[in-house]
């Protein structure tokens, strides 16, 4: 990642239940970053779109339960791990 993020988000489905806004959003604050880290519920038809449109979006996030395939699919580079256990846990879009 080359620059701040224009989103932080976890995608999954479902995601109401993850705690991880708690402690992400409790790091970004002492760190001083004002961006928040946001639940996107996505079903799994739609993650195509929500991917394209978090590409757009400058996004990085994570991705949770049922996403983690689809996910890798759709990135343009995998790091070593990913590539090979097809899955990724955490993505980001370079600029430039």
């Amino acid at each position: 990642m080359t620059a701040r993020p224009g989103r932080l988000v976890l995608i999954g489905h479902p995601v109401a239940h993850s705690l991880s806004p708690r402690f992400q959003n409790a790091a970004l604050r002492a760190a001083r970053i004002p961006l928040p880290y946001e639940l996107l519920d996505v079903a799994p038809e739609a993650l195509d779109a929500t991917m394209a449109a978090l590409a757009g979006a400058a996004a990085a996030g994570n991705v949770t339960i049922p996403h983690k395939e689809r996910a890798a699919e759709r990135c343009h580079r995998l790091l070593p791990m990913a590539a090979r256990t097809g899955a990724v846990n955490t993505f980001w879009t370079d600029h430039g």
